[in-house]
């Protein structure tokens, strides 16, 4: 009886082995400090203050996978969004409000559902040459938001270069609805992307309709970025109805210590009011570290005819310096 029992424990003890070896939770994030100086704002004014995220945002996040088996698994991501600042809570307090979700991911590609990136908002920033210092590409595209909830999203595998992927926000209390889709091919050197993004806002009204194509060549020592955006629709994340934003840039690697990005990105209003706008970007990334980062930028924004596109909204002109530090974990 004793060698039975014995034996059964060495097997239980095997299967829990086997089983804790098939699963996995990461615990990451990290902390993202900038002191940034505006100047040219409303009424002339100018003012310092220190922000969260010059770089990218401060969050803490957790994420697993485990194998069913034949290929199979089974993934999540809980990601929550802090203020490095005061350590609040970001993303109007919400509780993993950056990301939530659930999902299969195998031969078939993969399946998520819950909280996650728009497919406009992950495209775009791809080709964004500054890594988001200063507001990178966000200040004057549409990216159909940067999040949505109630998302079920499908992510193809790539074939020949080609890789494709959906997704469909549900109306959920009738408050919004999204329909994305979006292709990418990669051949070496070379990304090319092209997103859709169809959505209506609260109560399924003022719908935005953003069409985004975008290309990328690394030629090693600088990587070249083009995209251009039609924007449709009074949902639009702009004022205006109907207005197109061309972006062109370049990062440039100084060994592997350090590189340098330069955007211009030029907004054009298609209708009489003619509200355009331009940005101006270049900044500057030192890595201290696998993990540090210390970087700064200047950007500047001019606004035509009362445009509403960055910062300060209601000034024909402002300019950015973000001096910062980046450490992820």
């Amino acid at each position: 009886m004793k060698k039975i029992a014995l034996s059964t424990l060495v097997i239980c003890s095997a299967l829990s082995t086997v089983a804790h070896a098939q699963s996995s939770v990461t615990i990451y994030g990290q902390i993202d400090t900038a002191i940034v100086h505006e100047t040219g704002m409303a009424n002339g004014a100018n003012v310092t203050q220190m922000v969260n995220g010059g770089l990218r945002a401060s969050r803490l996040g957790f994420m697993g996978s485990e194998d069913l088996g034949g290929g199979l698994s089974t993934i999540f991501v809980l990601e929550d969004g802090f203020n490095s600042n005061n350590g609040a809570a970001t993303q109007a307090g919400t509780i993993f409000g950056r990301k939530a979700y659930v999902g299969f991911t195998g031969g078939f590609g993969t399946a998520t559902l819950g909280r996650m990136y728009t497919l406009s908002y992950s495209a775009i920033d791809f080709f964004d040459t500054q890594d988001g210092i200063g507001g990178g590409n966000d200040n004057m595209f549409t990216r159909g938001g940067t999040r949505r909830s109630n998302n079920v999203r499908y992510d193809s595998p790539t074939f020949a270069g080609f890789s494709g992927s959906v997704s469909y926000a549900l109306p959920q209390n009738i408050t919004s609805r999204g329909t994305e889709g979006l292709i990418t091919y990669t051949n070496g050197p070379v990304v090319i992307k092209l997103v859709r993004n169809d959505q209506n806002g609260a109560n399924l009204t003022n719908a935005a309709h953003n069409t985004f194509l975008g290309g990328a060549y690394d030629f090693g020592v600088l990587k070249a970025t083009a995209g251009y955006q039609v924007n449709r629709g009074p949902g639009s994340d702009q004022p205006d109805t109907k207005y197109n934003v061309a972006l062109v840039g370049i990062r440039v690697p100084i060994g592997v210590t350090s590189a340098v990005g330069a955007t211009y990105i030029r907004a054009k209003d298609q209708t009489a009011a003619n509200n355009n706008a331009q940005q101006y970007a270049i900044s500057y990334e030192y890595f201290l570290s696998k993990r540090t980062t210390l970087y700064a930028a200047y950007t500047h924004v001019h606004n035509q005819n009362g445009t509403l596109l960055y910062m300060t909204g209601d000034a024909p002109g402002t300019t950015e310096y973000t001096l910062g530090v980046n450490h992820t974990f």
